[in-house]
């Protein structure tokens, strides 16, 4: 038997009142006698009040002591555990996010001490109760539904490994909801960390937590100012006591520098390096001791740039162009004045409406427009008045439903190398390509002769075609939590894309199956595109989810866990036969008051 509320213990304080007014309770009766012979039963009388002996055959203090323990035991609400019972259904869910990684005093973590529970609930359960098993890391999900076969739900169980998520077993309910509506009885039990509001429903939690220290990375940023570079880094301390660490800070391998902190229990500080040079793509800070969570005492960031892409616009006056150019991120966008003198030192070249009379063999230039033949394209001729739909390409990969009119455009010569963006009755109208070593793309229209610069889709073309020409990579976040849905960031033209994971595992992408992956690993990943002859790399970072940093410990363990043995069985509550019970003896105290004397003697 268990009890569900043990605060009703406490009216046990009041017993020995009871028995204290039993005591001390006088019983006293006037008699006239006509000897002292009578004294004798006067004498008897005066011993007859020693404390004790009033309890003696006393059949009312029984029955009031029994109802007064009866009650008590109501207050407590007890319910009855019963095994191998196989009419209630049993609900399993398993806390799989990063904060179950955390190592209790043992040495084991709540994850797998979780997991001993599981099972020990498993194998105690009826053959004929039927089980579903929940896994909750990022997101909830049925492992095992309605399954009578105990070897394959342990089986399950032990197959399951913790994450590097963000846990949400506090949003279970509808889940739980939803499965539990179809039962005619059932048992819910989680083994989690986290608090769960079981609301209207059959629940109970076992927590695994157990007492332990943690110190954690939660930020990082970097920023440059000329050469150098500064890194701030904010540590938590989680744990009960203060605490001293080293934190080392690491350029790509490389040890830059290595500060020693004192933290207070339950304080954050900031740690600031600064005054250091380098070539660093990725910048990374570490905790050198180790306590109950490691994974977060690492904690990673990407380099910002030394400096921005440039483009140099040769136009007489493009609203259109000029917004989209300065709506993007990591772009400085420069004027050109003479069409017959272009300066060196730019990543990208665009003439709007003017053409270049000689044009150097190491540029990438986008020609918007152009009236003339060019030694590295030909026009064949002008049209008036046509709506245009962009053909497959990746720079227009998100334009498959849009078009746009053209009052009037030019029909280009596509090379070799080229391949069409637009086109309009096998004619080209729009290419882009890679002659030699750079690019190069033309555009036969003027977008003022266009609707396109209305159209929502006209920044992201924008966006897109400069990427290609670039091989920019317009990716503005490059730092992630573990769990998150990244969408890589891939030039338009590439032919593979590989990922390598921190663990130095390479995985090929395939891209016509979309460009995105899920950050289960806590590290750095680079991405390497294959576009021509040549690859583009670029990284980014997976952090630890600072949510999953707090591992104090929430709330009370339950009473379920007994000498690390498990008891999760069906149970019912008998408050209510208590209660019957209470109601009998009532009728019997009053019965004993009215027809003791007369029936037993008894006053």
């Amino acid at each position: 038997m268990t009890l569900a509320d043990t605060k009703g213990l406490w009216f046990l304080l009041s017993i020995p009142l009871f028995i204290l007014m039993y005591i001390l309770k006088q019983k006293l009766k006037e008699e006239e006698v006509s000897s002292l012979y009578l004294w004798k039963e006067v004498i008897r009388n005066t011993e007859a009040r020693r404390p004790f002996d009033k309890l003696r055959k006393n059949i009312l203090f029984f029955i009031q002591l029994l109802l007064i323990l009866l009650l008590i035991l109501s207050i407590a609400n007890p319910y009855i555990s019963m095994k191998g019972r196989g009419d209630e259904d049993l609900i399993l869910i398993i806390d799989t996010s990063g904060s179950m990684k955390a190592l209790n005093n043992d040495g084991k973590s709540r994850f797998n001490l979780g997991k001993d529970y599981a099972e020990d609930i498993v194998k105690n359960l009826s053959k004929a109760t039927s089980i579903t098993l929940i896994s909750s890391g990022g997101s909830n999900k049925v492992e095992i539904s309605s399954s009578r076969d105990k070897g394959e739900v342990l089986g399950k169980i032990k197959s399951l490994e913790p994450s590097n998520e963000k846990g949400d077993i506090e949003n279970s309910y509808s889940l739980l909801k939803s499965l539990s509506k179809d039962m005619k009885a059932y048992n819910i039990v989680a083994i989690s960390d986290r608090n769960i509001e079981f609301k209207d429903l059959k629940g109970r939690l076992i927590n695994p937590s157990k007492t332990s220290n943690n110190l954690a990375l939660d930020f990082i940023s970097n920023s440059r100012k000329g050469e150098e570079v500064k890194v701030m880094v904010r540590i938590i301390n989680y744990g009960l006591e203060d605490d001293t660490a080293d934190i080392s800070l690491y350029g790509d391998d490389k040890l830059i520098d290595v500060k020693t902190l004192d933290v207070k229990k339950g304080e954050t500080k900031n740690i600031y390096f600064d005054g250091f040079k380098g070539d660093y793509s990725t910048l990374w800070a570490e905790i050198s001791k180790k306590d109950s969570l490691e994974e977060d005492n690492r904690i990673y960031s990407v380099l910002k740039s030394k400096t921005s892409s440039k483009i140099m616009v040769f136009t007489d006056k493009n609203i259109f162009l000029e917004k989209a150019l300065n709506g993007m991120k990591d772009i400085e966008v420069y004027k050109g004045n003479d069409i017959d003198n272009i300066p060196t030192g730019y990543d990208l070249y665009i003439f709007d409406g003017q053409t270049p009379k000689t044009i150097n063999n190491d540029i990438n230039a986008l020609f918007i427009n152009p009236y003339e033949d060019t030694s590295i394209f030909k026009i064949e001729g002008s049209s008036e008045g046509e709506e245009f739909k962009p053909d497959i390409h990746n720079i227009t990969k998100f334009m498959s439903k849009s078009s746009f009119v053209s009052a009037r455009y030019s029909t280009l010569e596509k090379p070799h190398w080229g391949e069409n963006i637009f086109s309009s009755n096998n004619k080209t109208i729009g290419f882009v390509g890679m002659e030699r070593n750079r690019k190069i793309g033309v555009l036969g229209f003027d977008l003022h002769n266009t609707d396109f610069p209305l159209k929502p889709e006209f920044p992201i073309f924008m966006n897109n075609l400069v990427s290609y020409m670039m091989d920019r990579n317009f990716m503005s976040k490059r730092s992630f939590y573990a769990g998150e849905k990244i969408a890589l960031d891939i030039n338009s033209s590439a032919k593979e894309v590989n990922i390598k994971s921190p663990s130095s595992k390479t995985k090929t992408l395939d891209i016509n199956k979309g460009l995105s992956i899920v950050g289960e690993e806590v590290g750095v990943y680079e991405v390497t595109q294959k576009v021509d002859d040549r690859e583009i790399k670029y990284n980014f970072v997976v952090n630890f989810p600072k949510e999953e940093s707090n591992i104090s410990i929430e709330g009370e363990v339950t009473n379920n866990v007994i000498n690390n043995k498990v008891d999760i069985r069906a149970s019912r509550s008998i408050q209510k036969y208590i209660i019957i019970a209470i109601l009998l003896l009532l009728m019997m105290e009053w019965f004993v008051y009215t027809k003791g004397e007369e029936l037993w003697g008894y006053k």
